[in-house]
């Protein structure tokens, strides 16, 4: 290889070839096997990348990926669970006031930053509080934030009552 690529080789003190490569053949069968692997994949509706197959994936394309997985392979099989519990598990009566259901919210959370930035906006508009953002994230509530905040200036409703009774009691 390098600047000695096409000349002679020399082996001295009883060195001995072995040629680093792979035969046209052999690549063909490399080049087999992967395809199996993604036609299996295929068939059980799994996504490439899950199974270590990352030719193709980018960092945007796994995450669509993923959510695409869960939404049209795992949640069709989740529904037919939950309906056949639901029958064999529950009787006539409970199942007027219960229910059974797999939450997938986590393997849909997608990357931090669009995380938080959908809960920063849930907050401001008003239909989420701090505490159930918290919950969310699998973090303990925090005394004070279960208040709904508006967006003028991240002040609570009562907060915002109390200064206009102040102002027009006066």
């Amino acid at each position: 290889s390098g600047a000695n690529r096409g000349k002679v080789l020399v082996l001295e003190n009883g060195m001995k070839f072995h040629e680093v490569g792979v035969t046209n053949k052999d690549a063909q069968f490399l080049e087999l096997r992967k395809f199996q692997i993604t036609d299996i994949a295929r068939l059980f509706r799994v996504p490439p990348h899950m199974i270590g197959i990352l030719d193709r994936a980018t960092f945007s394309n796994i995450e669509q990926q993923s959510i695409d997985f869960v939404q049209n392979t795992l949640r069709p099989w989740l529904v037919r669970l939950e309906a056949t519990m639901m029958r064999d598990l529950l009787s006539r009566s409970e199942q007027e006031s219960l229910f059974i259901s797999h939450t997938v919210d986590a393997l849909l959370r997608g990357d931090t930053a669009t995380r938080y930035q959908a809960y920063g906006s849930a907050i401001d508009k008003g239909w989420k509080t701090r505490n159930e953002i918290r919950l969310l994230e699998n973090l303990k509530p925090v005394d004070g934030l279960d208040e709904f905040v508006l967006p003028v200036n991240v002040e609570t409703i009562s907060e915002r009552e109390e200064r206009f009774a102040s102002t027009v009691s006066a």
